[in-house]
């Protein structure tokens, strides 16, 4: 009977893909099958070779960084991002958590990570918008790999506008010394920096100039989306 319940309220109020706003069928969740196939998937085979860290080496400390797929201003991610930040869906950050942690999962040195840290947002854009995607990227993660969730290490002390239009210099001088570590939150280790996309590296940059004091640690990143140039 409970099927039956189900199958009508999907019948009236059909639940639909993020990307392509088509009705999902039986099983799909969030994305549905055909854009989940389309989707432009980075195939990285290495997290200390690829495009996203060449972009990174010598302004960043980071030293291996993964993205599921790539991101364009026409791309059918787009759409499944801008939901997630704008439209309040949260299941779409923690759907798409779950897959950049399927490959985080397999992927050296990145699966040895001892936290995951969400990049994290200025308090008036998250009473703005009433949440980080973030962190519900980074919970995605957690959900496969077991690796734990701080959102309280980092936080964003200086607030600016919108960085998609700027290139990477404009944004790296922005957000210097946006982003305060906190001391009672930190132990050394291994630190995943998790973000929706990385499009010149400024933001995870900037997130990791906040541990240049400190001893004995390594910092990676992963991101949903990798913008190509």
């Amino acid at each position: 009977m409970s099927y039956l319940i189900s199958d009508l309220i999907s019948l009236i109020y059909p639940d639909v893909c993020t990307i392509c706003s088509n009705a999902l069928v039986q099983n799909e969740r969030v994305i549905c099958l055909t854009c989940l196939y389309d989707i432009p998937l980075t195939n990285y085979v290495s997290a200390t070779n690829n495009e996203m860290i060449a972009q990174l080496y010598g302004v960043s400390p980071i030293k291996a960084a993964l993205a599921y797929c790539h991101y364009s201003d026409t791309g059918m991610v787009k759409n499944a991002i801008h939901n997630l930040k704008y439209n309040n869906k949260h299941e779409v950050g923690t759907f798409l958590g779950r897959l950049l942690g399927q490959l985080v999962a397999k992927m050296p040195p990145l699966n040895s990570a001892d936290i995951l840290v969400p990049v994290p947002i200025h308090p008036k854009k998250l009473k703005l918008r009433g949440y980080n995607q973030s962190e519900f990227i980074a919970k995605g993660i957690s959900e496969v790999t077991g690796i734990p969730v701080n959102n309280k290490l980092l936080t964003r002390e200086i607030h600016s506008l919108s960085q998609t239009k700027k290139d990477q210099w404009e944004r790296l001088g922005q957000q210097k010394d946006a982003y305060v570590l906190h001391e009672e939150e930190f132990c050394p280790g291994s630190i995943l920096i998790v973000d929706d996309v990385m499009t010149t590296g400024g933001t995870l940059t900037a997130c990791s100039k906040a541990f240049d004091n400190k001893d004995n640690v390594r910092l990676f990143a992963a991101t949903v989306a990798f913008t190509l140039k």
